[in-house]
């Protein structure tokens, strides 16, 4: 699994590069609220919806309502006002159900995203879209990573690669589960050294041995060796530094893993990760 504490730090790029290098991979894109790895695979075919997913939302049966406003003072998510629900935020957890001392509260289903699949130049991709309105949420994450465990079993595949979303909440929790193993890619900045040690600390309490990459260290390269530093000290192994190179740039515009169009300084250490995180994978 691929997993940074901010977005923007590399994920999808390594992601991606990983899934080209493999040649016998299927990657998931567990981020849902933003996902774009299908943006830099090259050609997309045979895209297929292959499920969905159902959350819920409260229904308030006016006839009932008694309006005494318990269910509003209840709601951490501030989705009832007016004794009305406001559905683009209610995060289904049906508090609201059990706060109601009358029963006037229900909880009815509603569709939070399609599971997607297709086939890229470089194999299966598994991603899912969110409907209108809805944000990503555990319970679709586990169905992306259930249609990926499918898909390798179908396509003979020994390595998932998971692409996760920014974050350490729910998203990153979800992502997590089952993983052999997690590289933590990492700016050299003081938000990124903050954010990727509660990347780790999140990896550490779920038992998932953490690998550490520094994206772009020469922005900074005392911050690159704090950052390095601060993983050995929880545990966690830097196994590389990705230099900042232009050909990265060109490499998204058109749409491509970086290592499949370019011979340049990043791609050749996106090489060496790559290498490094499948030798602690099998040893």
């Amino acid at each position: 699994m691929i997993a940074g504490g901010k977005g923007g730090t590399g994920k999808t790029t390594l992601a991606t590069s990983f899934l080209a290098l493999s040649g016998s991979g299927v990657l998931v894109d567990c981020d849902v609220d933003a996902p774009n790895a299908h943006l830099l695979l090259g050609s997309v075919t045979d895209e297929q919806v292959v499920g969905t997913v159902e959350g819920y939302v409260a229904r308030i049966d006016e006839t009932a309502c008694t309006r005494c406003g318990t269910c509003e003072e209840a709601c951490f998510f501030y989705a009832i006002q007016e004794f009305r629900v406001e559905e683009v935020f209610c995060r289904g957890c049906a508090v609201c159900t059990m706060a109601c001392p009358v029963g006037a509260i229900s909880m009815a289903e509603r569709k939070v995203g399609d599971v997607r699949v297709a086939r890229t130049d470089y194999g299966p991709l598994v991603w899912g879209e969110l409907a209108y309105g809805e944000a990503g949420t555990g319970k679709f994450i586990n169905a992306l990573r259930d249609v990926g465990g499918e898909v390798a079993l179908r396509e003979s595949s020994e390595l998932i690669f998971v692409d996760a979303s920014a974050g350490i909440g729910c998203p990153l929790i979800s992502s997590i589960t089952g993983a052999d193993l997690m590289l933590a890619v990492a700016e050299p900045t003081v938000s990124g050294k903050s954010d990727l040690e509660r990347a780790l600390r999140v990896a550490r309490h779920f038992g998932v041995r953490a690998l550490v990459c520094v994206n772009r260290y020469d922005l900074h390269e005392p911050k690159a060796k704090e950052v390095e530093r601060m993983a050995r000290e929880v545990g966690a192994e830097p196994v590389g530094r990705i230099p900042y190179d232009p050909e990265v740039v060109k490499a998204v515009v058109e749409g491509m893993p970086v290592v499949a169009v370019s011979d340049g300084p990043a791609a050749g250490a996106i090489r060496e990760v790559f290498g490094r995180v499948m030798e602690r994978l099998f040893e």
